[in-house]
Order: C-alpha cells, then sequence, then structure tokens
C-alpha cells in the first residue's frame, strides 16, 4: 500500500472535522503543499533518531581536527541568545562523556545551570549513511506525491537545546520543511509572507505580531510542515527540545556552479596597456583569443560535459540531496547480489561514445565507454541477479560491482529481495 501523510487542518482554517489525507493524492498536493503550515501525522519514512550520537560524533571529531566534513556539514552553538565560537565544542555531544542523546541533553543542562542554549548540526546526511537513507526515501515519497522533484537540494538538520527563540529572529529558509520530533518543547510561531513587518524580527519585538502567527506543535507523533516563503521562529523555554528538520530547497545552484567552473577557467582580467589601435579590419586581443582558445578547448576536450554529467548524476542519484552516501569501512561482496530497492543508479554515456560516467547514491566514476557492462547495469535495473563467483577475476562489472556495494547500491540478493 502506498505511504499515507495525515494532516490536522491549520489553525488559520475555521476548525472542521480531522482531514487524514494521502500523500499522493491531489487534496495534499493541492491544499497544503507550498500553501499552508500544517501538523502532519508520522508515516512509515522515520527518521533513525538511534543513529544520533555516531552521527553527531562526526561533527565532533571535524571540529577537533580529527576529519574533514562537507561544507554542507555544520555545527553552531547558541548560549544566551549569543553564537558561539565555531571552534568551541563543550556544548557538542561527545562519545567520551555522553551515552546517549539523553546523557548529552542531561550534561549540557548541568552545565548551563538555568541558562538558555541550543546547538544546531547542519547536513546529517553529508556524515552519516542512515540519515542520508531516511532524507533519501522521504524525497522520494514526497516526490512521488507531487510528480515531480522540487528544484533544489535536499538536507536534514538537528536542533538541540532549550532556548527562548530562535537567536535571528523570524526569518525564511526558502526551503519547504518537514520537521521531526525526538523530544518536545518546541513551538514553532510561523506567518506567511503577507505578513508585512515580521522579517527580521527578534524577541519581544515579534510579540506584536504573534495574534498572526500559526503555532505550530512539534510532537513525537506530528510532522510540523511549513512552506518555503514562510516566516517562523522557534521557542523552547521550558523543555529540552530535539528536533530533525528535512528541508527541500527552492533553487538549485548546480548550473552555476558548472557556470563559475568554465568562468575560472578564463582570464577576466584586461591588459594594463592597450594598442592605439586603426581603422579596418581587426584580430581578437590577446586575452580574448586566449579565452576564445580555452573555450574551445574545455568544449572538444569534454571537461564542459563531464562537468555537467558528474553535477546531473551527483543530484539524481541522490534524490538531490547533492551529497554522496558516506562509507564507513570495508564493504564485501556476497555471493549473489542485487541492486538494493531505495538506490538511485544512473549512467551517461559521452557524446564521443570514448568514456561514460557511473552514478550511485551521489557517487560518480568516469570510465571509458563499455556496451557490456551497460547491458549488464541494465539488467540489475530490470531486477537482474548478478553471481559474483561466476565472473573472471579481471571482469570490469565485478569491479564496479565492488564500488557499487561501498556506495549501498547493490547488497545481498536475499537481503534485497526481503526489504
Amino acid at each position: 500500500m502506498p505511504d499515507v501523510l495525515q494532516t490536522v487542518v491549520p489553525a488559520s482554517m475555521p476548525r472542521k472535522e480531522t482531514i487524514v489525507l494521502n500523500v499522493t493524492s491531489l487534496e495534499f498536493v493541492t491544499k497544503v503543499w507550498r500553501r499552508e503550515v500544517a501538523e502532519l501525522a508520522t508515516c512509515s519514512v522515520t527518521p533513525p533518531v538511534a543513529a544520533l550520537p555516531d552521527c553527531l560524533n562526526e561533527f565532533l571529531k571535524a571540529a577537533r581536527g580529527a576529519s574533514r566534513t562537507p561544507g554542507q556539514a555544520e555545527a553552531v552553538t547558541v548560549i544566551d541568545g549569543q553564537r558561539s565560537d565555531s571552534l568551541e565544542t563543550s556544548q557538542m555531544f561527545d562519545p567520551d562523556l555522553d551515552a546517549d542523546m539523553d546523557t548529552y541533553i542531561q550534561r549540557i543542562e548541568t552545565k548551563m545551570a538555568g541558562r538558555f542554549w541550543n546547538t544546531a548540526y547542519f547536513g546529517l546526511p553529508a556524515v552519516n549513511a542512515e540519515f542520508w537513507d531516511f532524507a533519501k526515501a522521504f524525497a522520494d515519497l514526497v516526490a512521488q506525491a507531487l510528480g515531480h522533484r522540487p528544484g533544489g537540494r535536499v538536507d536534514i538538520d538537528c536542533f538541540v537545546g532549550r532556548y527562548e527563540w530562535t537567536h535571528t529572529g523570524a526569518h525564511v529558509d526558502y526551503a519547504d520543511n518537514f520537521a521531526f520530533t525526538a523530544r518536545p518543547g518546541k513551538v514553532m510561531l510561523t506567518w506567511p509572507s503577507s505578513v508585512s513587518g515580521v522579517a527580521g524580527a527578534k524577541w519581544p519585538e515579534y510579540n506584536t505580531f504573534r495574534d498572526q502567527s500559526t503555532p505550530l506543535k512539534n510532537l513525537p507523533d506530528r510532522i510540523a510542515y511549513f512552506p518555503y516563503d514562510t516566516y517562523h521562529v522557534a521557542e523552547s523555554p521550558e523543555e529540552v527540545s530535539l528536533n530533525m528538520n528535512l528541508a527541500f530547497w527552492d533553487d538549485c545552484r548546480d548550473t552555476g556552479k558548472v557556470v563559475d567552473r568554465v568562468r575560472h577557467a578564463l582570464n577576466s582580467k584586461g591588459p594594463k596597456r592597450a594598442p592605439i589601435g586603426i581603422n579596418g579590419a581587426t584580430t581578437l586581443a590577446v586575452e580574448d583569443a586566449d579565452n576564445l582558445n580555452t573555450l574551445r578547448r574545455l568544449v572538444s576536450q569534454g571537461d564542459v560535459e563531464r562537468w555537467m554529467a558528474e553535477s546531473a548524476l551527483r543530484r539524481e542519484t541522490s534524490s538531490r540531496l547533492g551529497v554522496p552516501r558516506p562509507v564507513s569501512g570495508p564493504v564485501g561482496l556476497a555471493a549473489e547480489v542485487s541492486l538494493l530497492p531505495t538506490a538511485g543508479l544512473q549512467w551517461y554515456v559521452s557524446e564521443s561514445r570514448e568514456w561514460m560516467m557511473l552514478g550511485g547514491n551521489g557517487h560518480v566514476a568516469q570510465m571509458p565507454f563499455d556496451r557490456q557492462l551497460l547491458d549488464d547495469l541494465a539488467s540489475l535495473l530490470d531486477g537482474g541477479t548478478v553471481e559474483v563467483g561466476s565472473l573472471a577475476s579481471d571482469a570490469t562489472l565485478g569491479r564496479v560491482l565492488q564500488s557499487l556495494a561501498k556506495w549501498g547500491v547493490v547488497g545481498p540478493h536475499a537481503q534485497a529481495a526481503g526489504q
């Protein structure tokens, strides 16, 4: 049966009987999505809360220089409404001090001695495979409901703390947010974009607009949803709340990044001395001629095509998370493997048909064009299996399957069939 999201009629609407919507229904898409804030009931795709300690430990290791997190991953701590030094790590989850999230929260509460605090961890899918899987699964669920994917990237952030109000004040994310709650206590005040004057308002200024807000209670049996253009500010003054927000950003910047790479390869500086010039026929300036030759080389040698293909494969096979599924430790191949149900697998063949790119769960690899390999991959997509022991030791498919297993794209056939 299809997954279901349930919604309670937003507080801004007249009270009437509770409505239960299927995420694939036209009513959900046309009456809630991008139009109204709402409290949705939880569905079968839920965040892996038990994985939070391992996930947050990656942020601590990065802050201490023991590892390097991707650019999307960042931790920010705020104490009594003031942002702390980015090198401050004492407020972060520490496995040497914290057995689980409860002991972590108790440690910080004791340390703060009544002061307000909160720590935000941005970019969970970039550092933890379980949160990557959850984000992709929920993004796929929403895409099936809408009939399309929102244009921007998808990400998950974690917010933990007891605080009076969001230190940035009322703001807009330009992302559709689904907030999942592990510990209650947080209330999100929301305003539609039509409310004038609320933008940037901090406490106590935003109290002027409180009667125009729609409060969203963040409860464990609800998913708090607010659209991309909604002004919002969070309050959690009485209890330490723990929430995870899955955001669908409004715009995609991947095309711009490819353009930036082209721009970076060109010389944008003109000469300090220019010729006097004469009337009649002329030639390109030296710097312009060099740039034209660079553009020709970038196109003829396939650089631009490779940049575009890599960007698209990373984006599309990750359901627009835009980061590869994290890999931890060696992964072996089972005797018989097949495509895992939630995996993203695509390939791109160059216009010259000299090379191809393979994308799996946000990972990308380039290799020479191989017609037989494409047939084997197509068979996997059709539900086929591969008996690894029957492959020659130097078979290209065997090497590719090793990478796909490491990326979380293929697994033991019995496991895949049972999921």
